[in-house]
Order: C-alpha cells, then sequence, then structure tokens
C-alpha cells in the first residue's frame, strides 16, 4: 500500500521561481510484510486485517495486538510467541498453524478453526472460543481460565495440563481426548462429552447431564454423582 507526498520550494511562487513538484513513493509500515508473507517480529497492531490469505506466514513474535483477522486464512503460519492480545479471529482459518506461547488473552475467535494447530503453552484467558474448533490440536499446557468455549471441539486433542479454572465448557466436545493433569476446577460441564477421553479428573467442579468416559451420562459432584 504507497500513499503520495509532494515536495518542493516553500517559497512564494512567482514565474521565475516555479518549481516543478515531483511525486514520491512511499510504502506505508507493514504493507511489504503481509504482500511476502514475511512477518517475522512484524508491528500489526490495531490493523484491519480481515479476510487476508496469510497461510504459512511467518509472524514468529510478531504483535497483532487489537488487530481484526476474522475471515482471514492463517493455515499453516507460524506464529509462536506472537501477540494477539485481544484480536479478533472471528471464523479465521488457522488449522496446522503454530501458536506456540502465543499470547491471546481476550481474544474474540468465536467458530475458529484451530484443527491440528499447536497452541502448547499458549495465554488463551478471558477470551471469547464459542464453536471453534480445537479437534487434535496439541493444547498441552494452555490456559484457558475465565474463557467461553460453549460448543467448542475438543475431539482427540491433545489438553495434558490445561488450565480451564471456571470456563464456560457447556456442550464442549471432549471426545477421545486425552487430559492428564488438565483442570477443570469451577468449569461449567453442562452437557459437555468426555466419551473416550483418558486421565479425566473433574475435581473442583459439578456436573450437569455430562457424559463420562465410559459414555454414561451423569450429574452431580464427582464424589455424589447422579447417571
Amino acid at each position: 500500500m504507497s500513499v503520495w507526498l509532494f515536495t518542493g520550494c516553500t517559497a512564494p511562487e512567482t514565474e521565475s521561481t516555479k518549481t516543478t513538484v515531483a511525486p514520491v513513493a512511499v510504502t506505508l509500515p507493514g504493507s511489504e510484510c503481509l504482500m511476502s508473507k514475511r512477518c517475522r517480529q512484524a508491528v500489526l497492531t490495531h490493523k484491519e486485517l480481515v479476510a487476508l490469505d496469510l497461510s504459512n506466514a511467518d509472524l514468529t513474535l510478531a504483535s497483532m495486538r487489537g488487530s481484526d483477522l476474522s475471515k482471514s486464512n492463517l493455515s499453516g503460519a507460524k506464529m509462536s510467541s506472537a501477540d494477539l492480545y485481544e484480536a479478533t479471529l472471528e471464523y479465521a482459518d488457522l488449522t496446522q498453524a503454530n501458536l506456540k506461547f502465543a499470547k491471546m488473552t481476550g481474544a474474540r475467535a468465536s467458530q475458529a478453526n484451530f484443527h491440528l494447530a499447536d497452541l502448547s503453552s499458549a495465554e488463551l484467558g478471558d477470551s471469547d472460543f464459542r464453536g471453534a474448533d480445537f479437534s487434535r490440536a496439541n493444547l498441552s499446557r494452555a490456559g484457558f481460565a475465565h474463557s467461553d468455549l460453549s460448543v467448542a471441539q475438543f475431539v482427540a486433542a491433545n489438553l495434558s495440563y490445561a488450565d480451564f479454572y471456571a470456563t464456560n465448557l457447556t456442550r464442549a466436545d471432549f471426545s477421545g481426548a486425552n487430559l492428564l493433569g488438565a483442570n477443570f476446577e469451577k468449569a461449567n460441564l453442562t452437557r459437555a462429552n468426555f466419551s473416550g477421553a483418558t486421565n479425566v479428573d473433574f475435581s473442583g467442579t459439578y456436573l450437569q447431564n455430562t457424559t463420562m468416559p465410559d459414555g454414561r451420562i451423569c450429574s452431580g459432584s464427582p464424589f455424589e454423582l447422579k447417571c
């Protein structure tokens, strides 16, 4: 993206002093980076980046705080340690993206696709992930505290030591997921599905019509279940 600046003499013009003004092209910060998809450590904060093709882009350590990336194609993108604080990723495609250690606190990512993505140790708290697809993703040690994950898909995902403290997991699907060491304290697990999930610990939470790993549908505390 370019703008045109005009430079020339600032003295009052006369017939003898009139100067020809030449246009000078100036490239706005970030435009070349987005076109080449080489945006490592780029500063792209508070920008409208809607519906862009950034597949396989290098956004490692990039800052996209507050930017709108909704409906963009970020499949296969390298985004480890990227700063996406309060970014919008609604309906974005992040299939197989590398988001290790990414900072996504306060993000709005409803219906986003994180299938097979690597979000290990990512900061995902206080965010909106309603209906997002995390199936077969690596979410080991990811932090989701206080996020809305209702109707989210975690089918066959690696959620070892993930933190779901005080999250809304209404109707979330954890079928076949690895939940070794995952924390569900104070989480809302109403009608959540844990069929076939392994290493599940429901300590500190209350179940409401929740499908257990063995297929039973149960309600109550882990010590007083009614199935």
